[in-house]
């Protein structure tokens, strides 16, 4: 099936993304920055991550605001406007962005701001997220898209792909421990 009705695609900027605008493919696994975009198809729809492995899991990651002040009024000004920011981030879902703060996911304004997004506010507790440290995420997830790509494309079976895959993820967090520092 994938030799016959599956196109080549590759490059940068998510091309499966643009190649299902195209209508070149049927479905997409991708994230919920998307949904702003793809919601405008008149042949989209959406559904949760299916359950992959023996626990359900999703890979999460966040927008983070920092202070780097040490004055006090600053810092308090700061927190302000965070909680602001946090405490209204329904309007920000309309980015496709799912809140993570419990009483905006939870709330019917979000359902009815972007009910695409809050339809997946069951799978923020389900989210994976990387352990801070300098690099880890492209070296794991750049190994492991290559790994998939090549197992869908029939260049190999996945599992020995994915050992590979691994292997070269652990040899990059090495070398990045070496370059960063860290444990």
């Amino acid at each position: 099936m994938k030799n016959k009705y599956s196109p080549k695609i590759s490059g940068t900027g998510d091309p499966e993304v643009i190649a299902f605008q195209q209508g070149k493919v049927g479905i997409v696994f991708h994230g919920p920055w998307h949904i702003s975009n793809l919601e405008k198809l008149p042949f989209t729809g959406f559904a949760p991550v299916p359950q992959f492995g023996e626990e359900y899991a999703v890979w999460g990651g966040s927008h983070q605001f920092g202070l780097t002040t040490e004055d006090p009024a600053q810092q308090a000004a700061a927190g302000c406007w965070i909680g602001w920011i946090s405490a209204n981030s329904a309007q920000w879902a309309k980015a496709g962005l799912l809140p993570i703060r419990n009483s905006v996911r939870n709330s019917p304004e979000l359902t009815e701001i972007a009910p695409n997004i809050a339809a997946f506010k069951a799978e923020a507790d389900a989210v994976i997220l990387f352990q801070p440290v300098p690099d880890l995420e492209p070296a794991v997830l750049n190994e492991a898209a290559k790994a998939i790509g090549q197992a869908i494309e029939g260049k190999g079976d996945p599992k020995p792909l994915l050992d590979q895959a691994a292997r070269r993820s652990n040899q990059i967090i090495k070398q990045n421990q070496q370059k960063y520092g860290g444990q």
